[in-house]
């Protein structure tokens, strides 16, 4: 009966480990899943802001009030945030 007991009980925290194991790698890809959005949206935003920038620094420009380097910087600024937010 004891090794009976034994084998029935080791059944039972191999299987309770399993179950741990995978609750731990879903974990793990559940907070990974949410640095991946969370990182998406963040590039979403730099995009969207160097644009506002972009615009308003062309507007500058064409008063005479931002200098055409300012203008060639901004469209940098839009080209590399939009490559990061592809990457």
């Amino acid at each position: 009966m004891d090794l009976v007991d034994t084998r029935l009980n080791r059944s039972e925290i191999e299987r309770q480990v399993a179950t741990l194991d995978i609750l731990g790698e879903l974990t793990v890809a559940y907070i990974k899943n949410l640095a991946i959005q969370n990182n998406l949206r963040l590039a979403e935003e730099v995009l969207s802001l160097s644009q506002s920038l972009l615009k308003g620094i062309q507007n500058r420009a064409k008063k005479g009030a931002s200098a055409q380097v300012d203008v060639l910087r901004a469209k940098a600024d839009v080209s590399k945030a939009s490559i990061r937010l592809k990457a």
